[in-house]
């Protein structure tokens, strides 16, 4: 994945290869375009930041063992 942030928006771009994601810089074809792209306005992102929380928080409570009992 690779992440841009503008003062307007926020770009992620999905695929299989970023030619500017390696350290060093890796040469990449021209031609480029990544599998998928998503562009938010920046004000969406405090709403995808408390989507992004409580996905996460629900995940931790069902990831969780629920509670014992005890067999009769």
């Amino acid at each position: 994945m690779q992440v841009r942030i503008t003062p307007a928006e926020l770009v992620l771009e999905f695929g299989v290869f970023f030619p500017d994601s390696g350290s060093p810089p890796q040469p990449g074809p021209k031609d480029f375009t990544p599998e998928a792209r998503v562009v938010m306005q920046v004000a969406a992102l405090e709403q995808l930041k408390e989507a992004l929380l409580k996905a996460s928080e629900a995940r931790k409570v069902a990831s969780q063992p629920g509670p014992v009992s005890k067999a009769q």
